[in-house]
């Protein structure tokens, strides 16, 4: 008897054992797991604002091209190629806003989103300037926008890393 005894708590014991077992490495995987979905969400971020940064900017420089060959044609008006090139860099930010957005919460980093929404405008309103000056200020607004932009995104990823 004794001896059964002794196998069944043996028994018991390796099956209690193999069940902490399945539980711990159950919660270690799934830990293993949301860590690499906030690393891989991370770097998608990094991607978003990066390839944001780069649309606004571009973006910036095709409003600058518009306002200088507004300015060189008699008429005042801008050449098609120029509009359509603004255009297409017009969607492409946008494009690459709707990207950030998407990967930003709005609820706690709302104002993130804001500063890149103002950023974006900024931008495009430079060739709406009357002179050099005020377009050279309109482009400097413009920069100082989306480095706001990279700076808050900067404290968002290292407050998440």
């Amino acid at each position: 008897m004794q001896q059964v005894l002794v196998s069944a708590i043996a028994v018991i014991g390796t099956l209690l054992g193999a069940t902490a077992t399945y539980f711990l490495q159950r919660k270690i995987t799934e830990r293993a797991h949301a860590e690499g979905r906030k690393e891989q969400r991370r770097k998608e971020l990094v991607e978003a604002l990066v390839a944001y940064g780069s649309a606004v900017m571009s973006l910036r420089r095709a409003e600058y091209d518009r306002w200088n060959r507004r300015n060189e044609s008699p008429d005042g008006v801008t050449p098609l190629e120029t509009r359509m090139e603004a255009y297409r860099l017009r969607a492409e930010a946008r494009s690459a806003l709707f990207h950030v957005r998407l990967l930003v919460d709005p609820g706690s980093h709302g104002e993130l989103v804001k500063q890149a929404e103002s950023a974006l405008e900024l931008a495009k309103n430079a060739s709406k300037a009357a002179t050099l000056e005020e377009l050279s200020t309109r482009g400097e607004d413009a920069r100082v926008a989306l480095e706001r932009v990279i700076d808050g995104a900067n404290r968002l990823l290292r407050s998440t890393s």
